[in-house]
């Protein structure tokens, strides 16, 4: 059941290019007193990823992957995030390679530093593998968190031939149905209302997997209900608020 067609996007917006500039990094207000917190793992199809950062926001990308957190570690983490409430205590010799009317990016071989220069001045540092959120915002540090780990662990996926759609998936008879429609055209209340009707099973909300043999593999991610009014088949105490800085509030649905 193919409803509509839409290329495979990435979850990150891409930043706009507006030139180059020899600008130099801004220096950080320095803070002290950073705590490991507490630490989660996660098997995302073959790509592990080390969460580190306040129990607050680890435990909130427990709950929107909870499908691939695991108690301990089996390989290599290939991902590795660190999440802070304060803001950086250096300043690396970085030169400004992208500018926009929201942030700026810097780069120097693999060491690059994305800084949103709005309230709250929010930043995330990465080399290699390894990177870091800076913010002191829960809402913003939580969403910067979540779009880094599905965009780090997409390019891997991508390396071993599993591809992101845009799209919701369900299961019907033993056969994967796919509802390609573009944002705000009703993919998830077509979801619920196929849930409610014992009509299917869910496989994903958003972002379903295909594999390079074709399968479809699952990627069962909170269902995101933009209206204000609940489904009434959902309990309230399964609901919670996601804050989006450009897209606005949404509520997902364990």
């Amino acid at each position: 059941m193919l409803l509509a067609n839409r290329s495979v996007g990435n979850p990150n917006r891409p930043f706009l290019l507006l030139g180059f500039s020899s600008r130099i990094c801004p220096p950080f207000k320095r803070h002290r007193g950073y705590t490991r917190g507490v630490e989660a793992h996660f098997d995302f199809w073959g790509v592990w990823a080390t969460v580190q950062g306040d129990a607050h926001t680890v435990s909130q990308l427990i709950r929107d992957f909870r499908y691939f957190h695991r108690p301990s570690p089996s390989m290599p983490s290939k991902v590795r995030l660190k999440i802070r409430a304060e803001l950086p205590s250096e300043r690396p010799p970085l030169r400004s390679i992208r500018l926009n009317q929201r942030c700026a990016v810097y780069r120097e071989d693999s060491h690059t530093l994305w800084h949103e220069y709005d309230a709250g001045r929010s930043f995330v540092r990465w080399k290699n593998e390894s990177a870091e959120v800076f913010c002191p915002q829960a809402t913003r540090r939580h969403e910067l968190s979540y779009l880094y780990l599905l965009s780090r662990i997409g390019e891997h996926w991508d390396q071993i031939g599993i591809h992101r759609l845009h799209a919701a998936a369900l299961e019907v008879a033993g056969v994967a149905v796919l509802i390609l429609l573009p944002s705000g055209g009703g993919k998830s209340t077509l979801t619920v209302a196929a849930l409610e009707a014992g009509l299917a099973r869910l496989i994903s909300d958003d972002m379903p997997l295909v594999d390079s043999q074709g399968w479809i593999r699952p990627f069962p991610s909170r269902i995101g209900w933009k209206n204000d009014s609940l489904p009434k088949s959902v309990d309230r105490a399964d609901a919670r608020p996601f804050f989006r800085k450009e897209w606005g509030k949404k509520t997902l649905i364990d």
